[in-house]
């Protein structure tokens, strides 16, 4: 068997593999820039999908990178958060990460610098029936073909993006609705992962509807633990009751008294009771 490497192959495959990394630099220039909120520069660059959508991509490089490391990828939640609002991250619970990795923050289409989709939906209370008025306004003012607004597409984005950035694997971290991309990432490229994290977990087969449900059920967990605790049960037995008395109807207001953080004068203000209650299902979601 002649077992001689014919020159040409070699050429094509350094050919083929130039070609990749050239691919890579075209598709991602990143250029210093500046994220609110983070002390250190980071490198920003726009993405070109396979369809012509532009995405906006946040880099932290490694501080002290190693040749193995793998990039990670910070995946928000909502779904509608703008991943580049998270690059705060670096400068706290990422800040081991970011020594050795790269940490990327991806803007999905219609969110942060990604065109996105937002609509001022305003700061003053609105009864619910306003609010159902305002949401469909907004979806009709979509400057994103709503078909293009969607999981598979999310992850066929971020698929690409790491194909461009040429690098074999890709390290996961999600919160909330994010750690339902990951694992939709997970299960349509399993090649393509390392490692995963995933923060309060958004499980596949069950649906955003059913937020309401558990938090009910962590509620009633978390007065069943106090009940076990004496110095708890004694200060705050039937606290339940008392908080779904006190929000009652959910679409009632009252009136409250407070001191403005800024200006330090007192001031009231009108609130719902379902933004009392929206505040305890945000605590009990921590």
């Amino acid at each position: 068997m002649d077992r001689s490497i014919n020159p040409l192959i070699i050429l094509l495959i350094a050919s083929v593999a130039n070609f990749s990394e050239a691919l890579a630099s075209e598709t991602l220039q990143f250029e210093r820039c500046y994220v609110d909120n983070v002390r250190p520069a980071l490198e920003c660059a726009s993405f070109q999908t396979s369809d012509d959508a532009n995405l906006h991509v946040v880099r932290a490089p490694a501080v002290k990178p190693l040749p193995e490391s793998l990039p990670l990828f910070v995946l928000a939640g909502g779904p509608g958060q703008a991943a580049s609002e998270m690059a705060v991250l670096i400068s706290g619970p990422l800040s081991s990460v970011n020594q050795t990795s790269d940490v990327l923050f991806v803007d999905r289409r219609g969110t942060g610098q990604s065109n996105a989709w937002q609509c001022d939906l305003g700061d003053e209370q609105t009864d619910l029936d306003a609010m159902q008025l305002k949401v469909k306004s907004c979806y009709e003012m979509a400057v994103w073909p709503i078909s293009q607004l969607n999981s598979k597409r999310s992850v066929d984005d971020l698929e690409e993006i790491r194909n461009a950035l040429g690098v074999p694997k890709v390290n996961l971290w999600g919160g909330s609705w994010g750690t339902r991309f990951a694992l939709l990432y997970a299960r349509w490229y399993p090649d393509a992962i390392n490692r995963m994290v995933l923060d309060a977990v958004a499980p596949q087969a069950r649906s955003v509807l059913h937020t309401a449900a558990a938090a009910q059920t962590s509620l009633e967990r978390l007065e069943q633990l106090c009940m076990l605790d004496t110095a708890c049960a004694e200060r705050f037995s039937g606290f339940v009751d008392e908080l779904i008395a006190l929000t009652t109807p959910l679409d009632a207001t009252r009136t409250i008294h407070v001191t403005d953080p800024k200006s330090g004068e007192a001031i009231s203000e009108e609130i719902a009771n379902w933004m009392i209650a929206q505040t305890v299902r945000g605590a009990l979601y921590q």
